[in-house]
C-alpha cells in the first residue's frame, strides 16, 4: 500500500491523480448538485472531469454508485448522516465496535459533526438484492439516518462544500484504499434483504410508446411514482400543510412509496405556522408501511385543487394492423425500397389512429350502449372520509377503538363504539353517494371503509403527562394555575366533568377531613395527597387506601368525594372477586383514574390480577 500521507485529502482539495481511471464520475455544482442532464447514465472520465473543472462550473466531483461497467463488482456508498447513527449502527449490527461494524475504507467527511460517507464493493451475485436504489434506517435525531446509496445516486469524492471548508478524507481512511475497497458488510446486506421482504418489490409498469416510425416498450419505475407524488403534494395550496388530515395523508403516501422521502415531506411541512422541528421525523417513525394510503389519494386531493399530473409517461395504444404494417415498412427501409408516398401513408395512418383514441370520450360496450359508471375505489372513498373528518378521528391500536374529537364534550377525544362509527360513516357516505357511488352501496362497503380507516388513522400518542387537566371550560396548567383554551393536538382522552373556578377554595372539605382524623394534620395531609394522586393519575406511586371504621365515620363520604372529583367516566366500581374471576373486567380499568371497592366483604381467593 502506498504512503498514507500521500493519499490524504485536505478540506476542499481536488486531487485527480488519487482517482482510479475506471471510476464513473460526475461533475457537481456549488450546492453538491449534479448539473449534467441525465447524469445517472452519463458517467464522466477523469479527463472529462478535468475539462469541466477548467470551465469553472464544476466545484466538486461525485462518484456514481451502482454496478461498474465490465467489472464483477459494484460500488456502494454507506452514508452516516448524524451523531445518533453511531449507536444505531451498533444496535443493527450487534457489534459494539463501530470499526468492526463498518470496516475501514475510503471515508469522505464534510466537516459537519457525525457526517461521513464510506465506500464499499458488492459482488455481482449479491447485486440482485438491491431492488431499490436507496435504503434508509432512521436514527433518533431529527432527520438523521443511515443511508445506503446504489444506482442513480452519487457520493461526493472531493471538492467544495456549500457550508464548510470542503470535503476531506478521515484520518487513516484516505485514497490508499482505492485498490483494496473492502466488501459490503454482511449484516447490512441482511438488513436490506429483510427490508425487501417487509416492503415488497417496487411497483413497475410496462408500457409502449408509439411514434410514426417506431414503437418502443418502456418500463415505468418507482422513481416515476415518487416524482408524481412529490409534485402532487406541492400542488396542494400552502394552507394544506396546516390541515392535519392533508398533512398526515401526504406523509403516509410518501412513506408508503419509499422510506427516503422524509426530507421531502418535512420541507413541504415548513409552509405551516404549526411546523415543529422533529415532528415529521417522529410521525414518520410511527407510520405503518401498509398504511392504506395509496398515491391515488394524494393525486385526488391535488386534482381537487386544479392540478393535473403529466401524461408524458403514458404510451399511446396502437392496433396490431398498424404494427404489422410498420414492421413490414421497417424491413423495406433496411433495403431502401420505400417511396415517399408510402412513408406519408404510414404516418397518416398512425396519426389517424391516435386521433381517434383521443376523441373517444366514452367507452362503449355491446351495441353502442354507454358503459355503466363505476363506484369510486376504496382508497378514494377512504381519503374522502378522512378529509370529511378533518383530523378529528383517530384509531388506537392499543385500545382497539376509534377516538373522535369533541364528539361528546368540548376539548375531549372520546372513545367511539363500533356501532357509532358505522352510523357516522354511513351518514358521511350519504353525502358523497351521488358523485362517488352511482351504483349504490351495502353494509359491506361500510365495513370495508371502517377497516380502511383503522389502517389509515393509527395513532397512540395520547396525552399521559401530569401537568395539565382538562375541564369542561378549558385546560388547566397545574403549575401556573392558568386556564388555557382547548387544544386538539394535546390528544387528551380524560376530562373532569365540571368547570374550573379559580375563585372557589376547598376549606370546607379540609375542615371535614381534619375532623374525621381527630384533628391530626398529618393524616389529613395523607388523605389529601392521595386525592391529588388520583386526580393527576399518579399510578406510578403504587398505593391504595383502605378505610376501616365504624358506621357514620366518613368512609363512604370520602369514597364519594374521590368519585365526584374524577367523575363517572374516569372511575370504576368493582369487587375483588369479580375483578379476579371475570376476565373481561380488567379491560374496563384502562385509562381510569379511580378504582373503588365499596363495602368490601371477606374474600379468601387470589388477587394476582392486581
Amino acid at each position: 500500500m502506498t504512503n498514507k500521507n500521500q493519499q490524504t485529502l485536505k478540506p476542499g482539495e481536488i486531487r485527480l491523480e488519487y482517482i482510479p481511471i475506471d471510476w464513473p464520475l460526475t461533475p457537481l455544482g456549488g450546492k453538491k448538485d449534479p448539473y449534467v442532464l441525465g447524469w445517472q447514465n452519463k458517467p464522466f472520465t477523469k479527463t472529462e472531469i478535468e475539462e469541466e473543472l477548467l470551465t469553472g462550473q464544476c466545484k466538486a466531483i461525485g462518484l456514481l454508485s451502482g454496478p461498474v461497467y465490465n467489472e464483477p463488482y459494484g460500488l456502494v456508498w454507506v452514508d452516516i448522516d448524524g451523531p445518533s447513527i453511531y449507536p444505531l449502527v451498533a444496535e443493527l449490527s450487534q457489534k459494539s465496535d463501530f470499526d468492526k461494524a463498518l470496516p475501514a475504507t475510503l471515508t469522505i467527511c464534510s466537516g459537519k459533526a457525525g457526517r461521513e460517507r464510506k465506500l464499499y464493493k458488492i459482488k455481482k451475485e449479491n447485486q440482485k438484492h438491491f431492488i431499490r436504489n436507496k435504503y434508509h434506517w432512521h436514527g433518533s435525531g431529527n432527520k438523521e439516518k443511515l443511508e445506503i446509496l446504489w444506482s442513480n445516486h452519487q457520493g461526493v469524492l472531493m471538492g467544495l462544500h456549500p457550508e464548510t471548508d470542503g470535503y476531506f478524507t478521515a484520518e487513516g481512511m484516505g485514497f490508499e484504499f482505492v485498490d483494496s475497497i473492502p466488501e459490503f458488510p454482511q449484516w447490512l446486506l441482511t438488513l436490506i434483504i429483510n427490508k425487501n421482504v417487509k416492503q415488497g418489490v417496487p411497483h413497475k409498469e410496462v408500457s409502449r410508446f408509439v411514434a410514426p416510425t417506431v414503437a418502443v416498450q418502456c418500463e415505468i419505475s418507482l422513481e416515476r411514482d415518487i416524482k408524481l407524488a412529490v409534485e402532487a403534494m406541492w400542488a396542494l395550496p400552502p394552507e394544506a400543510a396546516d390541515d392535519y388530515d392533508l398533512w398526515i395523508l401526504s406523509g403516509q403516501v410518501l412513506h408508503g412509496l419509499d422510506d427516503s422521502l422524509l426530507d421531502a415531506w418535512d420541507d413541504w411541512s415548513k409552509q405551516s405556522e404549526k411546523y415543529r422541528e422533529g415532528e415529521c421525523h417522529r410521525r414518520w417513525l410511527s407510520f405503518n408501511k401498509d398504511g392504506g394510503r395509496g398515491i391515488g389519494s394524494l393525486i385526488h386531493a391535488a386534482q381537487e385543487q386544479g392540478w393535473q399530473p403529466s401524461q408524458d409517461y403514458k404510451a399511446m395504444p396502437v392496433n396490431d394492423q398498424t404494427l404489422d404494417k410498420l414492421s413490414d415498412l421497417l424491413n423495406d427501409l433496411s433495403g431502401g425500397n420505400v417511396s415517399t408516398e408510402e412513408k406519408t401513408l404510414l404516418k397518416n395512418e398512425v396519426l389517424e389512429h391516435v386521433d381517434s383514441i383521443n376523441k373517444r370520450k366514452i367507452k362503449s360496450t355491446g351495441k353502442g350502449k354507454e358503459q355503466r359508471p363505476k363506484n369510486a375505489s376504496f382508497d378514494v372513498l377512504t381519503d374522502l372520509m378522512i378529509q370529511m373528518y378533518k383530523g378529528d378521528l383517530l384509531y388506537s391500536q392499543q385500545q382497539g377503538a376509534f377516538f373522535m374529537y369533541e364528539y361528546r364534550s368540548k376539548g375531549l377525544w372520546s372513545q367511539m363504539y363500533e356501532s357509532e362509527m358505522k352510523g357516522d360513516i354511513k351518514n358521511k357516505i350519504e353525502l358523497v353517494k351521488k358523485d362517488h357511488l352511482p351504483n349504490g352501496y351495502g353494509m359491506n362497503l361500510i365495513n370495508d371503509v371502517l377497516e380502511q380507516l383503522k389502517i389509515s388513522l393509527i395513532f397512540d400518542d395520547w396525552y399521559d403527562q401530569k401537568d395539565l387537566l382538562l375541564f369542561t371550560n378549558g385546560i388547566l396548567n397545574i403549575e401556573t394555575r392558568e386556564l388555557c383554551q382547548f387544544d386538539r393536538d394535546l390528544y387528551m382522552t380524560q376530562q373532569l366533568p365540571y368547570d374550573y373556578d379559580p375563585h372557589v377554595n376547598c376549606e370546607p372539605i379540609i375542615k371535614w377531613l381534619k375532623n374525621t382524623q381527630d384533628n391530626n394534620w398529618g393524616r389529613t395531609q395523607v388523605l389529601r395527597a392521595w386525592l391529588r394522586a388520583v386526580l393527576l393519575s399518579h399510578s406510578e406511586v403504587q398505593k391504595f387506601v383502605e378505610i376501616v371504621g365504624p358506621g357514620k365515620s366518613g368512609k363512604s363520604t370520602y369514597a364519594n368525594l374521590a368519585h365526584a372529583l374524577v367523575g363517572d367516566e374516569n372511575a370504576m366500581i368493582s369487587s375483588l372477586e369479580h375483578l379476579e374471576k371475570n376476565r373481561f373486567e380488567t379491560s374496563n380499568l384502562y385509562k381510569k383514574k379511580l378504582l373503588l371497592f365499596n363495602d368490601v366483604e371477606r374474600y379468601g381467593g387470589s388477587v394476582s390480577i392486581l
